[in-house]
């Protein structure tokens, strides 16, 4: 009797533990693990720049600019852009500065007139650099005589004549459009830096927008010690001056 007492003792502990094992499973069975992929933003997208299909922001144009500094001008153009400050005119006695997105071709590298024979294709452009003396008349005529066609404006504080011309399928380099910038250099209304810029459709707006930014980085060295002529600088109808 006491040996079944036993048995039967040990039975319901057994039992017990069962049940209280089986209730803490089902309460706090511990839930699969989930793991999360780490989320991955997006690449920036590369910057724009006139090459691209997409005209460029504000923003993305001055991010992809490079800087150019020549006798006394110094000023940013658009990275794609090829630069070549070695040619010379047959003609000229100081080299010319050639801009833009036509490449230089078989010419020689000084070889500007060999160059200058090639054409625009479409979405190109070719800025030249050059600097003068005005003998016929000064910056301020210039202005006084610009016309429709015409804007006295100034650039990096100096008197300069910004002149535009629509271009037809007459003319040789097959442009849309041709603008040029006349710019007084500090100390002087006879000296002057000449930016002409040559260009063909599409995208002329992104075209516009990119030769606004290279005049609104033009900055002027100072001129040297006595070499200031009378006068140096215009008044009507230019802009004033400002400090």
């Amino acid at each position: 009797m006491r040996r079944t007492a036993l048995v039967l003792r040990h039975t319901s502990i057994a039992l017990l533990g069962a049940l209280v094992l089986a209730a803490c499973t089902s309460t706090h069975s511990p839930q699969p693990s989930v793991t999360t992929e780490p989320v991955v933003s997006p690449a920036p997208s590369p910057t724009q720049t006139i090459a691209s299909s997409t005209p460029a922001t504000a923003e993305a144009s001055a991010a992809a600019t490079r800087h150019f500094s020549w006798y006394g001008i110094e000023f940013d153009y658009p990275s794609d852009w090829a630069v070549n400050d070695t040619g010379r005119q047959a003609s000229g006695q100081l080299g010319l500065v050639v801009l833009g997105t036509i490449p230089w071709g078989s010419c020689d590298a000084a070889d500007v007139d060999c160059h200058f024979k090639l054409r625009l294709e479409p979405g190109q452009m070719q800025v030249v650099l050059d600097m003068s003396y005005l003998a016929g008349e000064d910056i301020c005529a210039m202005g006084q005589d610009a016309g429709s066609a015409g804007s006295p404006m100034r650039v990096d504080g100096r008197p300069a004549v910004r002149t535009e011309y629509a271009l037809d399928e007459t003319n040789y380099y097959r442009g849309d459009e041709q603008q040029t910038w006349v710019i007084a250099k500090p100390g002087t209304t006879r000296g002057a830096y000449s930016i002409d810029a040559t260009y063909r459709g599409p995208r002329l707006e992104t075209m516009h927008a990119q030769l606004d930014q290279l005049i609104a980085s033009v900055r002027l060295a100072p001129p040297a010690p006595g070499v200031v002529t009378e006068p140096d600088d215009c008044g009507d109808p230019f802009p004033p001056a400002t400090d």
